[in-house]
């Protein structure tokens, strides 16, 4: 949800950038709280794998926030404009990047969940898992710096190094960008950048939106999800790294 926060708090109702990360941080951690547990009843989620995530990546966005306080606006658009690039490269590449780093051999963690969109269980291992949290360390500087709940680098992170499906690495970053960032918008919250009056003004919105996505996600493919996703990285992208050579 950063990746839209970030952006529309900013962009459209010209909140400053620092702001807008602080606000949008708290946002994600009550998403989250109000998401998770209907994606863990389901089984869309791993919370095996989603806790595992949860212990490196809210360390690195304390880190992240506690550097996003103290730098300029600019530094914080290039990163996650950058970012978010480099991501969508990496989800463009994906069949090849598979092919060349998964290894041989059955995954660890096997874990299955019921898709009503194919009416099929669902069943699927992982694999690079110490690559994987060591990625979730760097998603939440990322998250304490920009404002995001890591997704955005966690969701192809595991569909693509850990080949977990897309379904299940959305929803299982879900459970995990509340702890994600929490880290960061304690630093935020503390340095005086949260805003209250927008977080009421926004969270009865998150609210309809969540219980909208608990219903689609079960209906929706994969690929419908995977491509949307990268939709969205591209257009914030451009936003992003536009306001970071522009600004003064």
């Amino acid at each position: 949800g950063g990746i839209i926060i970030v952006p529309l708090l900013n962009i459209v109702f010209e909140l400053p950038i620092h702001e807008a990360v602080a606000t949008s941080l708290a946002i994600v951690v009550a998403n989250s709280i109000i998401t998770s547990s209907k994606y863990i009843a389901s089984g869309f989620a791993n919370l095996r794998l989603g806790l595992l995530i949860a212990l490196f990546s809210i360390t690195g966005s304390m880190l992240g926030g506690t550097i996003s306080v103290n730098v300029s606006g600019r530094v914080i658009y290039l990163v996650l404009g950058s970012s978010q690039i480099i991501t969508l490269i990496f989800m463009l590449l994906k069949k090849r990047l598979q092919r060349s780093i998964m290894p041989d051999g059955a995954g660890i963690m096997p874990a299955e969940y019921y898709d009503p969109a194919t009416n099929s269980i669902v069943k699927y291992s992982l694999y690079n898992i110490p690559v994987i949290l060591g990625i979730s360390s760097i998603a939440g500087v990322q998250s304490g710096m920009v404002g995001v709940g890591g997704g955005v680098i966690i969701v192809p992170a595991m569909n693509i190094l850990s080949a977990m499906p897309m379904k299940a690495s959305t929803c299982t970053s879900t459970v995990t960008m509340g702890f994600t960032a929490a880290g960061g918008a304690i630093i935020y919250f503390l340095s005086g950048y949260t805003r209250p009056d927008i977080m009421a003004i926004m969270l009865p919105a998150i609210l309809i939106g969540s219980a909208i996505s608990i219903r689609l996600v079960g209906k929706t493919s994969n690929e419908t999800i995977n491509k949307a996703f990268m939709v969205f990285l591209f257009v914030v992208a451009c936003q992003m790294l536009y306001k970071g050579f522009t600004a003064q």
